[in-house]
C-alpha cells in the first residue's frame, strides 16, 4: 500500500469513528459529506482568523514605517483556487512607504519602489513578512524621495480623498482631465467613486432610450485615463466618456469582450 493509499485509508477511518460517535449520542447518522462540509468551514474559518492576524502584523509595521520614515521589505501573494494566499513570485519587494489610506475597504500603502522612480500602491491584505529594513549596523534604513505630484510626505495639504479619486482603484497612471455625461439623476455614481472631486461644467439636451428629449451634465474629473474605460463599462449607458481617446479605447476593449463571450456562446452551442 504506497502513502496515498494509506492518507485515503486513514482518511476513511477517521469519517467512520465521527459517524459511530454521532450515531451512538445523537441517534443519527451523518454523511461523509456533511462530515467533510463541517471541516472545511472549521477549516476555513481558522485560515480567516490567521489572514487577519498577519494583516493586524503587517498594518502595525508598516504604520510604524510611515511614522519612522524607515524602508519595508515584504513578499506580495494573491490568492489561489485552495483560498489560500501564495507569493506571487520568490522576489523580496522593498520600499519607501509614504502613506496608508483605505480604498473601497482594502488598506493600501503608497510607496516609492526600489529601483523604480513611480509611486506604487500595495494591497496591505495581500502583503506578508513585512519588516523593517536595517543597515549593517542595525540602524533604520530611511526612505527614499522622489519628485512625484502629490506625493504625501513632507505635504501637510495632502488629500488621502482627493489622491486616491484621482487614482481610480488605485492605478498607476497620471491622472488628467475627463468629460463624462451624465443625467442629473445620476451623480450619486460619480461621487460613490470621485467624492467631491468632481465639476460640473455644461449641459448639453440629447434623446434617451427611448426616444425623447432629456437633459444631461456634462462633468469634469481628474483620474486615471486607463482605469476610466473599465469603470465607464460596468455602468453601460448611464455614462458616457467624452473625450475621444478613451471612447476608441472603450470600443476596443467592448469589441474584445463581445469577441470572447460569442466564441465561448458557439462552443457551447456545438456540443448540444
Amino acid at each position: 500500500m504506497d502513502e496515498q493509499d494509506l492518507t485515503s485509508a486513514k482518511a476513511k477511518a477517521i469519517y467512520k469513528e465521527i459517524q459511530d460517535r454521532v450515531q451512538e449520542k445523537y441517534e443519527f447518522y451523518v454523511t461523509n459529506l456533511s462530515i467533510a462540509q463541517v471541516k472545511q468551514k472549521h477549516g476555513n474559518v481558522e485560515r480567516e482568523n490567521y489572514n487577519k492576524t498577519k494583516f493586524a502584523e503587517s498594518l502595525k509595521t508598516l504604520q510604524y514605517a510611515v511614522n519612522n520614515m524607515a524602508q519595508v521589505r515584504f513578499k506580495f501573494n494573491r490568492y489561489n483556487a485552495d483560498h489560500e494566499l501564495v507569493p506571487t513570485s520568490e522576489y523580496i519587494h522593498e520600499l519607501s512607504p509614504y502613506h496608508l489610506v483605505v480604498y473601497h475597504d482594502n488598506y493600501y500603502c503608497i510607496g516609492l519602489k526600489k529601483g523604480d522612480t513611480r509611486v506604487w500602491h500595495y494591497r496591505v491584505d495581500l502583503m506578508s513578512d513585512v519588516e523593517i529594513v536595517l543597515d549593517e549596523e542595525g540602524k533604520i534604513v530611511p526612505v527614499r524621495i522622489t519628485d512625484f505630484e502629490g506625493l504625501p510626505i513632507f505635504n501637510a495639504a495632502w488629500n488621502p480623498e482627493k489622491y486616491m479619486a484621482e487614482h481610480l482603484n488605485m492605478a498607476y497612471d497620471k491622472p488628467r482631465d475627463i468629460r463624462i455625461k451624465i443625467k442629473d439623476t445620476d451623480y450619486t455614481i460619480i461621487h460613490d467613486w470621485f467624492g467631491d472631486h468632481y465639476e460640473k461644467v455644461d449641459e448639453v439636451t440629447g434623446a434617451d432610450d427611448d426616444g425623447n428629449e432629456s437633459r444631461y451634465d456634462i462633468v469634469k474629473v481628474r483620474t486615471s485615463p486607463s482605469m476610466i474605460v473599465h469603470w465607464a463599462m460596468q455602468y453601460g449607458n448611464r455614462v458616457e466618456i467624452m473625450d475621444e481617446e478613451i471612447r476608441k479605447r472603450i470600443i476596443d476593449e467592448s469589441r474584445k469582450v463581445v469577441a470572447l463571450h460569442e466564441a465561448m456562446y458557439r462552443e457551447i452551442s456545438e456540443l448540444y
